[in-house]
């Protein structure tokens, strides 16, 4: 029973682990997507 129900820990953490992964990158492309828009805008300026 406790080995089953660390399985399942280790489970639910390697899903968290890969989704903050993807939440990174996400946020990461975000901030190159606002960084050039920045540079647009003192292009245009």
């Amino acid at each position: 029973m406790a080995r089953w129900s660390l399985f399942l820990f280790e489970c639910r953490c390697s899903v968290f682990r890969r989704q903050a992964v993807q939440n990174k990158k996400i946020f990461i492309t975000r901030l190159r997507i606002l960084l050039q828009c920045d540079m647009i805008k003192i292009e245009l300026e």
